[in-house]
């Protein structure tokens, strides 16, 4: 599968961004107040993480309209992560999200869908026990 880059072109192909390592993958919204507290912590993490696991955020279809906005708050949160725009809803439909923000979904390293999390993380070692206990990757 293959979105689009939330800065702008090139396209991302999903598959090919996990590169077969296992993956972390945060589904939010520019309107929404807890995916705002998260993301820092997404961050947090990926930072963490290093290459044990790739970390993957995802701008939801409720919102992927408006890049310029989900742009614009990971600005003013100082927020550096890979972003893709799931503009069609896509991903959410092919990994199963819930029309709920934030929630995110671990990937084992050959694609499978390990756990899916609708809930929001508040500290990035609650990150690092989720992957351990899906992924068995300790970070």
């Amino acid at each position: 599968m293959t979105l689009d880059c939330l800065a702008g072109p090139p396209a991302v192909d999903i598959a090919r961004a996990g590169a077969g390592r296992p993956m972390f993958i945060n589904y939010w919204a520019f309107w929404c107040g807890p995916c705002r507290t998260e993301l820092p912590i997404v961050a947090e993490y990926a930072s963490r993480a290093g290459q044990r696991v790739q970390v993957l955020t995802v701008q939801g279809v409720d919102g992927a309209q408006r890049p310029d906005l989900s742009l614009k708050l990971l600005t003013d949160i100082a927020v550096h992560l890979p972003t893709v725009v799931d503009t069609q809803g896509r991903l959410a439909a092919a990994v199963g999200f819930p029309r709920v923000y934030p929630t995110s979904v671990l990937i084992r390293p050959d694609g499978t869908v390990a756990a899916l999390l609708p809930r929001v993380f508040r500290s990035s070692d609650e990150i690092a026990r989720a992957v351990e206990q899906y992924l068995a990757v300790t970070t």
